[in-house]
Parts: structure tokens; sequence; C-alpha cells
């Protein structure tokens, strides 16, 4: 189990990296900064977890599967409201108030036929990024006007928008390859979208 303190720059980023003992690198640019861990996104008790899911409301494998059966309400969230489900949009869960698990809707499609190649819909990968940004005055503005939802839910699984603003100052954690497994999307793309949308963000390489 971790704790992190609140990431509000670089140097802040970089104070934690001092604490770690499984830092494998930190990449420092103007534009944002990213602390690499040889860690298992599953053992993180604070902070946001981001985390592709599709637009079908199918969840039974992979990292998902990881996460729901640790956290079984991520899946009844998002099982029980697959009607409402859009690409481009966003489902952060409380797991508790300092811990979220936040559902990228991003994945176009299933592949159950195991012949459908790259699933994931970068577009709306880059709006459920800018929503999460949004999040916390740290990271970028931007002025977007067009589109945006939040969904977010309680507890109980019951639609609470309110509930948001808990997500401020919060550290995002993302598992490498994210989008990349399941969705079979290009890592060099991802990696790309989540440097130009999230200014500090932790990316967590799950140990051999």
């Amino acid at each position: 189990m971790y704790t992190i303190p609140k990431i509000n720059s670089s140097k802040d980023l970089v104070n934690y990296a001092n604490t770690c003992t499984d830092v494998v690198n930190i990449e420092i640019k103007q534009d944002y900064t990213c602390l690499y861990l040889n860690r298992d996104i599953l053992t993180i008790n604070e902070g946001i977890i981001l985390q592709v899911v599709n637009v079908k409301g199918v969840m039974g494998k992979g990292l998902a599967k990881d996460i729901y059966t640790k956290y079984p309400l991520v899946k009844s969230v998002y099982t029980s409201n697959k009607d409402r489900l859009m690409l481009g949009t966003i489902m952060p869960i409380p797991i508790n108030p300092n811990l979220w698990i936040i559902n990228l809707i991003c994945q176009k499609d299933i592949n159950k036929s195991k012949t459908k190649k790259d699933m994931l819909d970068y577009n709306s990968l880059i709006q459920c990024l800018v929503q999460v940004s949004n999040f916390n005055n740290v990271r970028f503005e931007f002025n977007i006007t067009h589109n945006i939802q939040f969904v977010s839910y309680d507890r109980k699984g019951q639609f609470n928008d309110s509930l948001l603003h808990k997500l401020a100052d919060l550290p995002i954690y993302i598992p490498h390859n994210m989008g990349c497994g399941l969705a079979e999307g290009n890592w060099d793309r991802v990696k790309s979208i989540l440097n130009c949308t999230l200014r500090f963000y932790i990316e967590c390489i799950k140990p051999e």
C-alpha cells in the first residue's frame, strides 16, 4: 500500500520520486512531467486510476477484470449504466474519498472474433483525458464548451455529479500500455496523447 502527497508541480513529483524505491525514470518536459514506477497499479490506495473501457458495456478480461475483482463497484456501476455509455465520456467511480477509478469510454468495439485491430478511438481518448485534466486547476486549462459530459456515481452506483470536486489535487495514475491490450491500440499514439493532455501523471509498469 502506498500513499502519495498532493502533486501540484514538477518539483512535487520529483520530491515524491526521491522517496520511492521503485522509480524507473522521471521525464520532465516543458509541457508535462511523467514519473515511471515499477509498481502494480492495484497497490495504489490514493489517487485517480485511469482505465480504458469499451462502449458496449462488456467488462470481463484484462486489467478491467483485475480492477473489478478488487473493487466490484467498478463493474456494477459500468454494467448497470451500459445504455448510457457514449464514446468520449468518462465514468468517475469513488472507491473512497481518496481513491477513484475513472473509466475512459473510448474503445469502440470488442474483439469477439479476434480479427479486429486497433479498436481504440483516439479522438474519444483525447476528449476523455481533457475532462480528467480539467478536474485539477494545476493541469492544463482547456476552453472547451462542446459536448463535454461528466458522468459520476456515488458508492451506491447512483448518478451524482456533485462528487466531482473531490477529484481536485489527487494524483493521476495510468497503467503502462493503457488501451493497447484488449483494445489493441498503438502505444506510441496513446503516449503522445497523454503527454499533450495531462501535465503531471504517474505511469505504473507492473513488475514481472
